[in-house]
């Protein structure tokens, strides 16, 4: 650790050395760290990995609108990422948006129909949704 932050304390404007520190943190986690260093790392010029590494330290930490913000943020410039619309569907589905979830994972299916991570996950909130809309509940 000490090595990390030596590297930032020589080179503060190293988004590398940021986004290293963070990845360490987050491992040890440091969440708040993690999230603090991913963001200066993003304002130094870091790119859509940092994005989306600083979106999963998000949702870790329970900042669901954070990293759905991020997550979006990042499909803006990688809009045929599978990965990222799974992300982006699990954490919709967390905050409750069951909808926005089911929209993200058929995207993602739509991507990468072979995944079977993002086949079951689709197929098992496909059948909350029609089970929960049957309900009466709403979605």
């Amino acid at each position: 650790m000490a090595e990390f932050r030596e590297a930032v304390r020589q080179d503060p404007k190293n988004f590398q050395a940021r986004s290293n520190l963070s990845a360490l943190l987050e491992q040890q986690k440091d969440l708040d760290g993690a999230i603090r260093e991913y963001g200066e790392a993003l304002r130094l010029g870091g790119g859509d990995d940092i994005r989306y590494n600083l979106a999963t330290a998000l949702e870790r930490k329970g900042d669901l609108a954070g990293a759905i913000t991020e997550f979006r943020q990042t499909l803006g410039t990688h809009p045929n990422d599978a990965k990222l619309h799974a992300a982006l569907a699990g954490a919709l589905e967390r905050g409750g948006d069951l909808n926005g979830a089911c929209e993200q994972y058929a995207i993602a299916l739509k991507l990468a129909p072979q995944d079977p991570g993002i086949r079951a996950n689709y197929e098992r909130l496909a059948k909350a949704s029609s089970i929960h809309m049957r309900s009466g509940s709403g979605g």
